[in-house]
């Protein structure tokens, strides 16, 4: 699809309008603490289990900011931690050896 003369005029304004929108909504959040968006969570294998409490922290975390989506990956330290440092993750949960 290919916009008209006016259509292309007009563009440009139209993206300005929905970028101001979005601030004012941005503003308005952060007056009213309104967190939304998504964040990812890596965690070690294994660190899912009760032990950890991980189940009870993310539904308290739910509970207090239902528009904020966890998105969650289970895997090794060593690629938790390249997906941290490759911006795929934004929090990584990682074991530690022992010594």
């Amino acid at each position: 699809m290919t916009p008209t003369e006016v259509g292309r005029a007009v563009l440009p304004y139209a993206r300005a309008a929905l970028a101001a929108a979005e601030s004012v909504r941005q503003t308005v959040d952060a007056y009213t603490g309104l967190l939304r968006g998504r964040v990812t969570l890596g965690l070690v294998s294994g660190a899912t289990g009760h032990a950890f409490g991980i189940a009870a922290l993310l539904a308290d975390f739910h509970d207090a900011h239902p528009s904020v989506e966890v998105a969650l990956t289970e895997d090794t330290t060593e690629r938790m931690q390249a997906a941290l440092l490759a911006g795929e993750l934004d929090i990584a949960v990682l074991g530690t050896a022992q010594a």
